[in-house]
């Protein structure tokens, strides 16, 4: 009986990713185990963000390296950064847009191509629970291996989650639900249905080097979205999250579109209800708004990501981003019309190369005009072969430094702020609830 070991990094796709290849590894007939020791292959799910991020990934190579088992590193960072691993790690590398090519490494009966898609984010192994095609909760085929001492395990670790499902119910009672660090914030809610409706991007922005990881947009087929809506409701689980890195792209290369995506799953049940939307680009919020305002107005979508990254026209354009704000700001004041309990959350770059003090203004005045209910704050973190690297001046550490500082003071709403390590020995999230 051949073992596996999951580790994942990174953003709500790639543990999608994770899920996706444990399910491969278990219709192939193997096992997983909580200990990478035991384990005869091992997955390490990366992300290669922010430096804090490089770092944590290459101290983990170097501990699971150490293990019996056959190691694979997946994910992001090799392709963003492929000298990250140099000194490191020679094994089995695959990036994340090539993940059919598991195949390859492992000469298995059942193929990638034959898993579909899943709707939930592996995190870590304590994730027993899952749902089967018939919508109910089912523990892992692990867990029920022969005799005594499987069935001892068995009884182990159902005592064990249903110990901590009854502690985190009770909890629940007397706490507010915390998302991505927020009580009761927008973002990636993992007890809701996912579907990713797209893999790769569709932009080319600037600071960014994931695409070189992700690959280009492809765009699901609407048939295959609609089928995993049905699921949904088969299992009774009415929310959903929309999951893709340029989910606003989404059928530009298929001849579909974003609005007509939405339009497609809100049509399967009319007890559906789209709890968040990740990553649209403030360009197809701006190109679709009237139609995405009537469907805002439905009710139906709770939450939508839109990252603004700076309020300057010029910083955009360097930072290869739609870069209307006069529109921007018109479209989500639209958006907040048509139904004002809609969550709208943003993202913002501070200390872009050649950002002046009058530029960082502007950023502030937009945040304040455009009536987001939630910001994630990033510090500026040069990312190795981005275009940015090759954009001058740069911005000084102790002046990006003091606007961080400031934008954190001045915002009148819940935030993220993420700071690099450069200033840091840790890596922090900073949230401000109130």
């Amino acid at each position: 009986m051949k073992l596996f070991h999951i580790v994942v990094y990174g953003c709500s796709r790639r543990g999608i990713d994770a899920a996706r290849i444990k399910e491969y590894f278990l219709r192939n007939e193997l096992t997983e185990t909580e200990s990478p020791a035991e384990a005869d292959y091992i997955v390490l799910v990366t992300c290669g963000l922010t430096e804090f991020e490089t770092l944590r990934v290459q101290e983990s190579v170097k501990e699971l390296k150490q293990h019996k088992g056959e190691l694979l590193v997946y994910g992001c960072l090799p392709a963003m950064d492929p000298k990250a691993l140099d000194g490191i790690f020679n094994g089995k590398i695959l990036f994340t847009k090539d993940i059919e090519n598991i195949d390859k490494l492992f000469s298995l009966p059942v193929k990638m191509a034959d898993i579909p898609d899943a709707n939930f984010a592996l995190t870590h192994f304590d994730d027993l629970l899952t749902f089967n095609r018939d919508g109910e909760e089912v523990f892992p085929e692990e867990l029920k291996s022969a005799g005594i001492p499987g069935f001892i395990r068995e009884i182990k670790w159902k005592t064990k989650w249903r110990f901590n499902r009854l502690k985190f119910k009770i909890k629940s009672l007397f706490e507010k639900k915390y998302i991505e660090n927020i009580p009761d914030g927008i973002g990636f809610d993992n007890s809701n249905f996912s579907i990713r409706i797209a893999t790769g991007c569709a932009g080319n922005c600037a600071f960014c080097v994931i695409r070189k990881a992700i690959g280009k947009l492809n765009s699901k087929p609407l048939d295959v979205i609609k089928e995993e809506a049905k699921r949904a409701v088969s299992e009774e689980r009415f929310r959903i999250n929309l999951v893709s890195s340029d989910t606003g792209a989404y059928g530009i290369e298929i001849g579909s579109s974003f609005p007509e995506m939405i339009r497609s799953i809100l049509a399967v049940d009319p007890r559906l209800k789209i709890a968040f939307i990740q990553d649209v680009n403030p360009l197809w919020i701006c190109r679709y708004i009237d139609e995405i305002s009537e469907l805002v107005k439905t009710k139906r979508i709770e939450s939508i990501l839109s990252p603004i990254q700076s309020g300057s026209p010029r910083v955009l354009k360097l930072m290869r981003r739609y870069h209307d704000v006069e529109e921007m700001i018109r479209s989500f004041g639209q958006l907040k019309k048509a139904w004002p309990r809609l969550k709208l959350r943003t993202q913002v770059i501070v200390g872009f190369p050649t950002e002046t003090d009058e530029e960082f203004e502007q950023t502030l005045d937009m945040i304040n005009r455009c009536r987001f209910d939630e910001i994630d704050i990033f510090e500026y973190y040069e990312v190795k072969g981005s275009e940015a690297e090759n954009i001058f001046p740069k911005v000084p550490p102790e002046v990006i430094k003091k606007r961080m500082e400031r934008i954190k003071s001045e915002v009148q709403i819940p935030y993220r702020a993420v700071g690099s390590s450069r200033f840091r020995k840790f890596f922090r999230w900073y949230t401000k609830y109130d």
